[in-house]
């Protein structure tokens, strides 16, 4: 009776939890803060308030001022800055020498001046003899002689500070003029031989991506096995230019056009032409070492390779003997080991620095780009299919890595283009033609870039697909709740960047799953608490006997009894000491057979019915339950029927748990890799897919799938999930779409409607706008930009 009234007001406080929660009263983790009781604003708040408004607008327009000054000088100054240097000293020549005409004139005046009041004092000192000395100093004032020594002090000391003003003005006038005209003249010269530099390299550029239209000179060397397609010669030829010419530069190819390949057979050129074996150091993300390896084994099989990753151990073996002349010819190693070893490789003197995927130093404030910019290495070259992700000042640390004498200024190429062109594209300012032919002319010299869409005429279609899910009603009520908590009002309000992501994560979580954000519990109606029995000491102390093993058959009907009815209670041998006290005895072998012959009582029945009182959530509330995946449950429906095989793509690790279950419960057969694949298993994986047609989907994380993999078995890609860095997105995609492909490739991307998903793919398609303005041109026209207006995403 007593468990049943227990479990009765149990159940009685978890309705009444239910119905708090409901209301949007009882919160998941800790209480909400008690909120400061309102209190009524007096004068002195309203001045305070009016006084901080003051001083930010003040600030605020302080800065446009000063920005607006720099930009509108600088638009003036270039490109008339040598007639206006020199107009402007010889404003300031004749300035002065009027200045000197003007003083030549007033010593005149003063010298005529003089020479009236000189008249005028003889006159006067002839009638002052003819006077009496009494006469004389009754006409004179009392203070005469105490102000006429006043006056001539006073007068000597104002002339002396008015002389020390005049020559510490013009001083200073100097100075700031001279100053200014310094500046002028190292911005222009600064100026002057970027372009004169970016003039000369532009000529070395490729006017087409064929044989026939380029004049290409180099051979395709006699140590590569296999052919090159013709815009890969013509970037080999452009790379051995800029070695001959003691330049630096970024291969900046889209993604699956054989920037591996044009590497190798740049390496291979400088092995047969000029007799340049190295060594070399190419720096790559650790999942695609492998990948590097064979590729360099099957173009250019003469090469010694030197695979640098392992334990600390098996790098140190590997470290023996390289200091010899050809130990090795190319050492292939990670971003993660260069940084741990760096002390080893900065010993060594390299002939080519290769970074493949050169957006992982797009920090200039890493500690990654500063240990590589110290290495010793005679050339440098940058390999990357997205060379702007976020913002431009990330392709000025590219160009200073590769050129730090030319690119030297950080804050000057943020002034000249990072901050307009930024401007232009969320649309703050109107579009400026100059500053993106000016950027263009800066930048292209030194980075050679081919779309798909140039050098493959014959390369399948790319064509994405917004697809726009409207949330569940348990999304829709998780995702309000969320919104309205104090606790998420008080992060928002803090302006704390953390908890802001942290605040976004938590809704990324209800958009993807509301698995992720809260797990819906198994429901039960009661708890069984497990019974304890419990003896007190002192029955043990008024035992008349001393507790002993008995033997016989007394014993072992009771133990029988203890077996079978009692199994949870734990029974001492006090508590059997009246039923023990005229027990016969038996053979310790009689008792062990009969226990042997024992047998606990089976518990399955119980767990059976155990269970029968738990609800366990439905497997197919795992869909009906996401809005995303109702979607994608009748997407693969028709994927499936037309025989296309996809690609999935989210960011969250949790979630490919999530979508495992999902294929599961709909029959389709996956593989699945994330970043605790190994190696060697996404080389297996990848291979498996690719031969296997049975296989249907290949789950993958963003980060971890996005780079080093070739799934051209695959003609669909779907994106669960968005990036803020649309590169990331961009290379996820061409895991698929690359040479090889024979089929239309067709992007699926899964947006929540009226969430924070919309804003982040608005972000994003800022951010690749500007990289299509600043890197691929992509018909970007004055017309164009009329035409389109971006708004700044919130």
């Amino acid at each position: 009776l007593l468990l049943f009234v227990f479990s009765y007001v149990e159940a009685l406080v978890l309705r009444r939890v239910a119905e708090l929660r409901r209301n949007g009263l009882w919160s998941a983790r800790k209480l909400p803060k008690c909120a400061e009781p309102p209190r009524s604003k007096t004068h002195w708040d309203y001045l305070l308030e009016e006084m901080l408004w003051m001083s930010i607008d003040f600030a605020q327009e302080r800065k446009w001022k000063k920005a607006a000054c720099k930009k509108v000088c600088f638009e003036f100054i270039f490109p008339v800055f040598p007639n206006y240097a020199s107009v402007f000293v010889t404003a300031s020549y004749f300035e002065f020498e009027s200045s000197e005409d003007e003083e030549s004139t007033v010593e005149e005046a003063e010298q005529h001046e003089k020479t009236s009041d000189v008249l005028d004092e003889i006159e006067m000192l002839k009638k002052e003899s003819q006077m009496d000395i009494d006469e004389l100093l009754d006409s004179l004032p009392n203070d005469y002689f105490d102000r006429d020594e006043n006056s001539s002090s006073s007068s000597d000391t104002t002339q002396v500070r008015v002389l020390g003003s005049v020559v510490q003005n013009m001083l200073m006038s100097s100075l700031a003029r001279l100053q200014f005209i310094l500046d002028c003249w190292l911005l222009y010269d600064q100026i002057q031989e970027l372009t004169q530099i970016a003039e000369a390299v532009e000529k070395l550029q490729p006017k087409g991506h064929t044989l026939e239209t380029t004049n290409v000179v180099t051979p395709i060397p006699f140590l590569l096995k296999h052919s090159l397609r013709e815009y890969q010669h013509v970037g080999l030829d452009w790379l051995v230019t800029l070695f001959e010419r003691e330049l630096n530069g970024i291969l900046a190819d889209e993604m699956g056009l054989g920037k591996t390949i044009q590497t190798i057979a740049l390496l291979a050129h400088l092995a047969c032409a000029k007799g340049i074996w190295g060594p070399h150091l190419i720096v790559v993300p650790t999942s695609v070492m492998i990948n590097w390896e064979m590729e360099l084994k099957k173009w250019c099989p003469a090469f010694k390779i030197l695979a640098y990753y392992g334990s600390l151990r098996d790098r140190k073996e590997k470290r023996k003997g390289w200091s010899k002349p050809n130990a090795f010819h190319v050492c292939i190693t990670s971003y993660k080991l260069v940084l741990q070893d760096h002390l080893m490789f900065r010993r060594k003197k390299w002939e080519y620095l290769i970074l493949d995927e050169a957006q992982h130093i797009k920090n200039f404030k890493s500690q990654r780009w500063q240990t590589l910019l110290n290495f010793n290495a005679n050339r440098r070259l940058l390999l990357t299919g997205t060379p702007l992700q976020n913002s431009l000042m990330e392709l000025w640390s590219l160009m200073h890595f590769l050129m730090p004498h030319i690119f030297a200024c950080h804050s000057d190429f943020r002034d000249w283009f990072s901050n307009p062109l930024t401007d232009m594209i969320e649309g703050s300012v109107g579009f400026n033609e100059q500053i993106v032919t000016r950027l263009h002319k800066v930048l292209r010299p030194f980075l050679l870039r081919r779309l798909k869409s140039d050098v493959e005429k014959q390369l399948p279609k790319k064509v994405e697909h917004i697809v726009r899910c409207p949330l569940s009603k348990r999304q829709r009520y998780l995702y309000d709740d969320f919104l309205s908590r104090s606790s998420t009002k008080s992060q928002i309000s803090s302006g704390n960047v953390m908890s802001v992501i942290n605040v976004l994560m938590q809704l990324r979580k209800v958009c993807n799953h509301p698995n992720l954000f809260e797990q819906r519990p198994i429901i039960s109606p009661l708890v069984v608490l497990r019974l304890r029995c419990n003896f007190p000491s002192m029955l043990r102390r008024i035992a008349p006997t001393e507790v002993r093993i008995l033997f016989g058959e007394s014993s072992l009907s009771l133990l029988t009894l203890v077996a079978l009815f009692v199994p949870p209670v734990c029974a001492t041998g006090v508590a059997m000491d009246d039923g023990l006290k005229d027990a016969d005895t038996c053979s310790p072998w009689d008792m062990n057979d009969a226990l042997s012959q024992l047998s606990a009582e089976d518990d399955s029945l119980h767990f059976l019915h155990f269970f029968q009182n738990l609800q366990f959530p439905e497997r197919r509330l795992i869909e009906y339950d996401c809005g995303k995946l109702q979607n994608l449950a009748r997407l693969l429906r028709q994927l499936k029927s037309d025989g296309h095989r996809c690609l999935i793509f989210t960011q969250m690790a949790r979630m490919l748990d999530i979508l495992e279950s999902f294929l599961s419960y709909h029959g389709y057969t996956y593989l699945r890799l994330d970043g605790a694949t190994g190696i060697e298993m996404r080389q297996v994986y990848m291979e498996r897919f690719n031969q296997d047609s049975k296989i249907f989907c290949f789950i993958l994380s963003t980060r971890s799938g996005g780079l080093g993999v070739n799934l051209t078995g695959a003609d669909t890609v779907i994106f669960y999930d968005s990036d803020w860095n649309p590169t990331m997105d961009a290379q996820a995609q061409d895991r698929c779409h690359r040479i090889g492909q024979t089929k239309d490739v067709h992007i699926y991307r899964l947006i929540c409607e009226k969430t924070v998903e919309e804003n982040i793919l608005e972000k994003a398609s800022q951010k690749r706008k500007l990289g299509e303005l600043a890197i691929d041109k992509g018909g970007f026209t004055a017309e164009f930009f009329q035409k389109v207006r971006f708004q700044k995403c919130a």
